[in-house]
């Protein structure tokens, strides 16, 4: 398991333990694949991820559905990714490392 499949991991676990539903994806086209199957209340996805990147999959989720929450995740704070993410749908981007109970707060808002 690579770095960003040990984190994937990491946070699934968290949420999981938090009480929530999780499904795992590790590449764009697999959360593709996923959303199109079952849809999601809320996506948590990364900016840098193997395959179409973050940003592209953003795209596409709001695509197959508009209304699929979607925040955003990165190891680096970059303005115009983010301000594309905005515009492409996100609401919200966070930094990594990621705090888990800023995590937790920011879902909670979201899905109220």
């Amino acid at each position: 398991m690579d770095d960003y499949q040990a984190m994937a991991a990491l946070i699934g676990a968290h949420l999981y333990a938090e009480g929530y539903l999780v499904e795992m994806a590790f590449s764009g086209e697999s959360a593709l694949e996923k959303i199109r199957q079952r849809k999601p209340d809320l996506v948590v996805l990364d900016i840098r991820m193997p395959g179409i990147d973050g940003l592209e999959t953003l795209r596409r989720i709001k695509a197959l559905d508009k209304d699929i929450l979607v925040v955003m995740a990165t190891g680096s704070y970059d303005s115009e990714e983010c301000k594309q993410a905005y515009e492409y749908g996100a609401t919200d981007y966070l930094t990594k490392p990621l705090d888990f109970k800023y995590l937790k707060n920011t879902i909670l808002i979201q899905l109220s």
